[in-house]
């Protein structure tokens, strides 16, 4: 790449026309140089092109494990042990969110990981409880599991609708690189260089606040729409 002097114009007065006009000099060593640029301030700079997001997603299926542990030989007694518990099951998304960024503080990537876990409970007298008792706790046992199983699959829908949001920014970034890209008139490109915003770390760390309550809210919801799994005849 050729240097570029940065140089200081002299005016001088021409005495033929009366006018004024100015005279430059250029050249390896002459006078009036102030500096060497590697680059010509006036040339148009390359486009840096706005980031594609990444979406990487880690789920695995909920492993069930020991919940509340219930004593009772009898339905009824059963009954009392199970009004004493806080719940009967239990669903823990236990999701993460993260996320990167570029040198600007633009995001690159989107991560979600989730290790969920399905609490059910344990009827210690089960085994000597009769074949009448143990098939409606065996009957209640299978739709509780379900009930579970459905609040792990509404988070599977929070995480999807990140998924969609981040491929969907990810392709608006791509289209406008293209767009950029061929556009010729400065002004046009401009334009469409001010149309996109792209997600940065203060934009993540909203979305990252809003999806932690949808996961909430969510599960919420739905154990309100329920009562906790009741209006689906998870009874005793």
């Amino acid at each position: 790449m050729s240097d570029f002097a940065v140089f200081y114009v002299n005016w001088v007065a021409d005495g033929s026309s009366g006018k004024a006009h100015r005279s430059r000099q250029s050249g390896a060593a002459l006078v009036g140089v102030i500096g060497w640029l590697k680059e010509d301030p006036m040339a148009d700079k390359a486009f840096e092109k706005f980031p594609k997001i990444a979406f990487k997603y880690s789920v695995s299926k909920p492993t069930q494990a020991k919940g509340q542990t219930v004593k009772g030989k009898t339905l009824e007694e059963l009954r009392d042990a199970l009004d004493k518990v806080p719940f009967w099951g239990r669903y823990k998304g236990n999701e993460n969110m993260s996320y990167k960024t570029n040198g600007k503080k633009q995001v690159t990537e989107v991560s979600v990981t989730a290790k969920p876990q399905i609490f059910m409970p344990v009827w210690s007298d089960y085994s000597k409880a009769s074949k009448e008792d143990q098939k409606a706790w065996d009957t209640m046992y299978a739709k509780l599991l379900k009930h579970e199983n459905n609040h792990h699959n509404l988070a599977l829908e929070v995480y999807a609708k990140l998924a969609k949001e981040v491929s969907d920014k990810s392709a608006e970034a791509e289209a406008t690189n293209k767009a950029v890209e061929k556009e010729k008139d400065p002004k046009k490109k401009d334009k469409l260089i001010a149309a996109y915003t792209p997600w940065t770390t203060t934009t993540i760390k909203a979305r990252m606040k809003t999806f932690f309550k949808d996961c909430k809210d969510v599960q919420q919801t739905y154990d309100d729409k329920t009562h906790h799994g009741e209006k689906e005849g998870i009874v005793i």
